[in-house]
């Protein structure tokens, strides 16, 4: 009876698992698949956008840095005109030209800079040293360099200016697309806004950042 018993046992242990065993266990497989695989998707698309976040938070503070510094050392050019050119001598929303001695003796004289955003949403800077002699230097295309300093703006609209003559006022109405000789002339301080998106991700919010600066060196 017991050998009976052990064959009967024997047997079942070799009929292996049945069809609904089987389905079941399929489906529980593919359950936990289904988790994993979206825990994973999740995962990837949550390290994707930190990751590019990071990214344009470090290119567009990087950016503004560089604009702020150029912008701190705005100078007026020296003349033998009776009446002292202006430090800014041109500007809009999306660009301006201006001297600076950044990152120059004092006692050197300033290098031309235009700050502007093309129509690729890149941020360029241009700068063209001096040459002859002074006070009237020129400045030659021969002398002049160009980079780009950010990508991905998501606004050509960057700049912002103040008026030392009306300091209640919000800001300066542009008409006309550039500011007037008027206005270039009693600039006080200037707001830079900018909104960089590194990758151009849909998933990704732009970074913003705006700062106000004093232009010291004009007042």
């Amino acid at each position: 009876m017991s050998v009976l018993r052990s064959l009967l046992s024997r047997q079942r242990d070799e009929d292996g698992f049945s069809l609904i065993e089987l389905l079941v266990g399929i489906s529980i497989l593919a359950i936990v698949g289904t988790v994993v695989t979206s825990t994973m998707i999740v995962t990837l698309r949550t390290t994707e956008s930190v990751e590019n976040t990071a990214a344009s938070s470090a290119a567009v503070r990087t950016a503004e840095s560089r604009v702020l510094s150029l912008l701190r050392s705005a100078v007026h050019p020296s003349s033998s005109a009776v009446n002292q050119p202006p430090a800014i001598y041109a500007g809009t929303d999306w660009g301006l030209g201006f001297y600076s001695q950044h990152g120059l003796n004092p006692r050197n004289p300033p290098n031309e800079v235009v700050l502007f955003v093309n129509n690729q949403n890149e941020l360029i800077e241009r700068v063209t040293t001096p040459s002859g002699s002074g006070p009237d230097w020129t400045y030659s295309t021969a002398n002049r360099t160009e980079r780009v300093i950010a990508r991905g703006l998501t606004s050509r609209s960057i700049f912002t200016y103040y008026d030392r003559n009306d300091p209640g006022a919000s800001s300066m109405t542009i008409s006309g697309g550039w500011l007037n000789s008027a206005q270039l002339d009693s600039v006080e301080s200037m707001r830079v806004e900018m909104s960089l998106d590194a990758d151009d991700n849909p998933r990704t919010t732009p970074v913003t950042i705006s700062s106000r600066i004093e232009l010291r060196n004009l007042t």
